[in-house]
Formats: structure tokens, C-alpha cells, sequence
């Protein structure tokens, strides 16, 4: 809702997993794909939703790729040069992880 990263539990409680890279707010979180080791790579780009109650100006230095720790206490941009990427997937082992 707020542009943060939430894991939503069958009761629909949720617990915010990501509000901020660098002490700024994500653009969007819009697609992920769970590691078999349980991190979470996500894609961020930035698309204004109608129902946001934010400012709709990027924060973030770019549009990029993140990947959370399996324990949800690192957060790190795997990219630095895309644009709008939409949709990710990573191989059954891992081993690679495709954006586009």
C-alpha cells in the first residue's frame, strides 16, 4: 500500500518485510521470486497507483532489482542499470536469476 514489501499470513495479518532502501522509499515492489534458500529477489519500478497516499516522485536513485536475506535483515540492489524491470524468475536450483 505504501510502497513497502509485506508477507500476508492466511489470516490476513501482515508484517512488513521492506519500507525503504538507504533511508528512502521504494518506488513500487511488483514482482519477486522466493530463492530456494528463502531470500526474495524483487523488482522496483516505479508506477504511480491511483490509490497511493504518497508523494508519486521516485525517491530511489533508479528503477532496480533487490534481494532480501532469508532472515529479512539485508537488504541489497543486485542491478544498477534497468529501466521499469518487470518480472523475475530464478532456475528450480537457484543458480540464476532472470529480469526482464
Amino acid at each position: 500500500m505504501e510502497n513497502e514489501l509485506w508477507s500476508i499470513a492466511p489470516d490476513k495479518t501482515h508484517t512488513v518485510l521492506v519500507s525503504e532502501f538507504n533511508r528512502k522509499r521504494l518506488n513500487g515492489p511488483n514482482d519477486l521470486w522466493v530463492h530456494p534458500d528463502g531470500g526474495i529477489y524483487f523488482t522496483d519500478p516505479l508506477y504511480v497507483r491511483p490509490y497511493w497516499t504518497r508523494n508519486p516522485e521516485m525517491e530511489q536513485d533508479g528503477e532496480q532489482v533487490y534481494y532480501l536475506s532469508p532472515n529479512h535483515k539485508t537488504l541489497v540492489r543486485v542491478t544498477t542499470d534497468l529501466e521499469k524491470p518487470n518480472g523475475i524468475i530464478g532456475t528450480p536450483d537457484g543458480e540464476k536469476v532472470i529480469c526482464c
